[in-house]
């Protein structure tokens, strides 16, 4: 079995430093228990494989200091959402924002000549952490399905023991195409 202690690694250089090793240990250990009884990872306890981790620890880090935590794991999740949505073009190629003109996608609403209106892009004052936040889940999504298609390219094998595996999912689609050839 192979295991993951989080996104840094510590070198364990002294006392308290093999201390915090040996807590994110047990911390794995009691995640494990847990996926091992109900086949699912702690969400709050996870972070991506790979590359991915780094841009999903940045995209919680953004969502928190927006104070939309809760709406960005939804999004993670599968949820519809302006973050995950492509047509609204909130970030170009290197991230930053475009159609500053458009609406803010959070619907967002100022006083203007007595009455509510919604906000440009532009005029968010949330607009960076935004445009930062739906870039972040883009690459987190990006290198995330680089990670499962290196892991299927290099013929590991999926051990079956967590509910909704990536690898699980190409082995069975796999197995189905076979049948409807054999």
């Amino acid at each position: 079995m192979t295991f993951c202690v989080g996104l840094h690694t510590l070198e364990v250089h002294s006392p308290a430093v093999a201390r915090q090793w040996w807590t994110r240990l047990e911390q794995f250990l009691v995640c494990q228990g847990v996926a091992e009884l109900t086949r699912i990872w702690p969400v709050k306890q996870a972070l991506d494989h790979g590359s991915a981790g780094k841009h999903h620890e940045r995209a919680l880090s953004l969502a928190r200091e927006a104070g939309i935590l809760e709406e960005y794991e939804l999004a993670r999740l599968g949820e519809p959402s302006w973050i995950t949505d492509r047509k609204l073009h909130v970030f170009g190629k290197k991230g930053r924002l475009i159609n500053g003109r458009a609406l803010c996608p959070r619907k967002c609403k100022r006083r203007a000549r007595g009455r509510m209106v919604r906000t440009l892009r532009a005029d968010c004052d949330k607009r960076q952490i935004l445009v930062d936040l739906a870039y972040a889940e883009h690459l987190r999504r990006k290198a995330l399905k680089q990670y499962w298609q290196d892991v299927i390219a290099s013929g590991e094998k999926c051990c079956r023991t967590m509910r909704g595996c990536p690898l699980a999912a190409h082995e069975d689609q796999a197995a189905m195409d076979g049948e409807e050839k054999g």
